[in-house]
């Protein structure tokens, strides 16, 4: 009689050598987010970054691209992978209620809302919470240290020595508007969170180097 081995279960619990991070970014500036992040795919090797194809830039629907993409990518969150959608407060009314939508939404899964704007770049030349009225006006201000700042601009190269200065300067505005009791979204203006994602990408960055200077 011939014995009937079951086949192990194929995707969810699948073994990968590096854990995954999803990525959705706003449609009309997502050039220099994946610019920006894809050189950690070289900086550091626990995570694999992967970006979700879309060009939506209302938060809700970024949302859901993000829940679909988990469930193609058959992502694991016992395994380690991270999922991510990060979009722009703006400073319109009608954008804090999407806002609000996604963030109930994202709550029911495993997807991570990130709010910020091209602030967090500014933030790696020194601390500000003056409020900004329009993308353009961020622009303004980060283009006096990256004169030729465009929104397709790879600027990781410009802004990598300032990482940590950066991330301290996130934080401290975070407590500014925890202390004034703002409420999460446009009230955070200026703002960003797109230092939780980095804090832990150069958190493995620095545990590779750790390892490759042990083994040289």
């Amino acid at each position: 009689m011939v014995r009937h081995i079951p086949q192990k279960p194929r995707g969810k619990h699948r073994k990968r050598e590096r854990k995954l991070i999803l990525l959705a970014v706003e449609g009309r500036r997502n050039k220099t987010e994946i610019g920006y992040f894809r050189q950690f795919n070289r900086e550091q090797k626990e995570y694999r970054i992967n970006f979700v194809s879309c060009n939506e830039t209302d938060p809700i629907h970024l949302v859901k691209k993000a829940e679909t993409a988990w469930q193609s990518e058959k992502c694991d969150a016992e395994f380690g992978d991270l999922v991510y959608c990060v979009f722009d407060t703006d400073t319109d009314p009608i954008k804090q209620r999407e806002i609000d939508e996604a963030i109930r939404q994202a709550g029911r899964s495993n997807v991570e809302i990130v709010l910020s704007n091209p602030l967090w770049f500014i933030l790696h030349f020194g601390y500000t919470s003056k409020q900004f009225q329009s993308n353009e006006e961020v622009l303004r201000e980060l283009r006096k240290n990256i004169p030729d700042y465009e929104k397709s601009a790879d600027v990781f190269s410009c802004v990598q020595d300032k990482t940590e200065k950066a991330i301290q300067n996130a934080k401290r505005l975070e407590q500014f508007h925890a202390e004034n009791q703002d409420r999460r979204g446009i009230e955070c203006n200026p703002g960003t969170e797109v230092y939780k994602i980095v804090e832990k990408l150069i958190f493995y960055q620095r545990k590779d180097r750790l390892k490759r200077g042990k083994t040289s």
